[in-house]
């Protein structure tokens, strides 16, 4: 795969609705663009904490530990229900709770499954002369990816949070069950 046809997939999978995307947009709605720009390090420093030790030592993890795997699903399957529960109860209630923070982005990213695709099957091995390049790259594209999602959230500001948090929290759930599924269709 070429460096132009990786970063294209990357920005493909960025762009697909998950649990960082929606809390990025999220926060845009409910505090403004500014607020969900500062944001945008948590995304990268969960990402790059995932995806350049999986580049690193990931396939040999992965061979030697099958059960990695399955436990970083059923981990990012418990947050996003986290998630999705406190989307759904700030929707109604407009707490704190509800807020959208760094610490949040950070996990909520760590623990996307994104993570390994981008770290095990899209980004250069550490064996090809091209993986640095590749990964600071890659995290233009996240920005790229971040600013779309967080332009979004600004489209629904005000009077619509509401309903985009219960959306949200829906969508998350669904992905928390999916995540759950294939981890049962995998030990099956």
């Amino acid at each position: 795969m070429t460096q132009i046809e990786c970063l294209a997939a990357c920005l493909g999978l960025l762009m697909t609705p998950g649990p960082t995307n929606t809390l990025l947009t999220l926060s845009s709605a409910a505090d403004g663009r500014s607020a969900a720009f500062r944001l945008v390090p948590g995304e990268i420093g969960g990402y790059l904490l995932m995806v350049v030790p999986l580049v690193l030592f990931g396939n040999a993890l992965l061979t030697a530990a099958p059960a990695a795997g399955t436990i970083l699903k059923v981990a990012a399957a418990a947050w996003v229900a986290f998630l999705a529960v406190q989307l759904w109860l700030s929707a109604s209630e407009g707490i704190a709770r509800g807020r959208v923070t760094l610490p949040k982005v950070f996990i909520t990213t760590t623990l996307n499954p994104k993570a390994l695709l981008f770290g095990l099957f899209l980004l250069p091995s550490v064996q090809d002369a091209r993986m640095v390049g590749t990964v600071a790259l890659f995290v233009l594209t996240i920005c790229t990816a971040s600013t779309l999602w967080i332009c979004l959230g600004t489209l629904v500001q005000g009077n619509g949070t509401a309903v985009v948090r219960r959306v949200a929290a829906v969508l998350l759930s669904a992905l928390s069950v999916r995540l759950i599924l294939s981890v049962i269709a995998g030990q099956a």
